[in-house]
């Protein structure tokens, strides 16, 4: 007999967060594979592009967390247990405490409301691949541990992921699925 399909609140959100260049995209994707689910990109990297690179202001961070949201939303639709989001709302939090030292009104309304049930946050211990898109290659430990904090204060489900290529989604897979466990627990 056919399962009934989960509610939107039933669906697992799981979210790679972390600083810049430590292959949340690639990891994103190959969760997505893995677990057979939808993924959302980051919405950031798809707004900027269409603008001149590192071309932003206050107005634009709205802008793209709204339209990460909506993203998100699209995919919980489309999912049937779990979704996979590359970066969420606590990626732009620090992004405007970090560059104008100001937050976000909308993001801060939804921070909690929108948490992920599961966070993966990418340490970043493997090499900086330069992109046009990129500003911060020296500040990626203290990005990491910014986004710790953030964690810790919404006391949000988590878990550091590690290690070059294979083993860091093997890192991944095994984070996710202990979570996976625990939540049926």
């Amino acid at each position: 007999m056919p399962q009934p399909k989960l509610t939107l609140t039933d669906i697992v959100k799981i979210a790679i967060i972390g600083p810049e260049s430590t292959g949340k995209s690639t990891l994103v994707q190959q969760l997505a594979t893995h677990f057979n689910a939808p993924f959302v990109p980051e919405f950031a990297r798809m707004y900027l592009e269409k603008k001149h690179p590192l071309s932003y202001d206050f107005a634009d961070l709205e802008a793209i967390a709204r339209g990460q949201v909506t993203a998100m939303s699209e995919a919980e639709k489309r999912a049937e247990k779990r979704v996979f989001f590359d970066t969420d709302l606590i990626t732009l939090h620090i992004w405007a405490l970090d560059k104008f030292d100001k937050p976000i009104p909308f993001v801060e309304a939804n921070l909690e409301k929108l948490k992920a049930n599961f966070y993966l946050v990418c340490k970043p211990d493997i090499p900086w691949q330069p992109d046009p898109l990129r500003e911060d290659s020296t500040r990626r430990d203290e990005l990491f541990e910014w986004n710790m904090h953030v964690l810790e204060g919404l006391g949000a489900n988590s878990a550091v992921v590690s290690g070059m290529g294979d083993a860091r989604l093997k890192s991944a897979i095994t984070a996710v699925s202990n979570f996976l466990k625990e939540r049926k627990g």
